[in-house]
């Protein structure tokens, strides 16, 4: 999570500098300026440029150093990805045999976990798997209601709780994997 954050920090200090340099171009034409004026404008300018590309090859090279040295998710040093599926349900999961057997099928570069938000978490029965899944908390969501994004966020909170949580996807109970997980690690 901290490495989200050092990446989007980097992004967002690029952006405003991007931002800041457009808001001096609008001022610099609002105003007349000198031959002098206009050359340490240019210099400036270029300045902010530079360091603005700079921070972006820096952010993107965080994001993906395969794409810097050329390496693969073959690699032994590569690090492994752990997906939090995130699932927000009625009260069934209609294809639990199958995210079941995809949960199971860990690869050395991908795991997964899976966290459930249950509309009707009565509904369940007691000595289920689906049951020891579930969140603690339940926000009764309806359908095209804000209670889904906060019922979204408890998800994200709970999986976020597991250290080796470096990604996150969101279903619903009408989804089924169609990839096996092993494969998300070569995205």
């Amino acid at each position: 999570m901290s490495d989200f954050r050092s990446r989007l920090s980097s992004f967002q200090a690029a952006m405003g500098n991007a931002t800041q340099q457009q808001a001096s171009r609008k001022r610099s034409s609002i105003h007349t300026a000198t031959n002098s004026n206009t050359e340490k404008s240019t210099l400036e300018d270029s300045i902010n440029n530079l360091w603005r590309k700079t921070q972006i090859q820096k952010s993107l090279a965080l994001a993906s150093p395969s794409r810097i040295t050329g390496t693969t998710m073959d690699d032994k040093n590569q690090s492994k990805i752990h997906v939090a599926i995130c699932a927000v349900i009625v009260s069934t999961l209609p294809h639990e045999d199958i995210w079941r057997s995809w949960l199971m099928h860990d690869s050395p570069n991908s795991s997964a976990s899976i966290y459930i938000h249950a509309k009707t978490p009565s509904a369940i029965q007691n000595d289920s798997w689906l049951k020891s899944k579930l969140i603690p908390v339940s926000h009764d969501p309806n359908w095209n209601d804000i209670k889904i994004v906060q019922a979204m966020l408890s998800l994200i909170q709970f999986a976020l709780k597991e250290k080796d949580t470096t990604h996150i996807m969101f279903v619903t109970e009408s989804c089924i994997p169609i990839a096996p997980l092993e494969s998300l690690a070569s995205l």
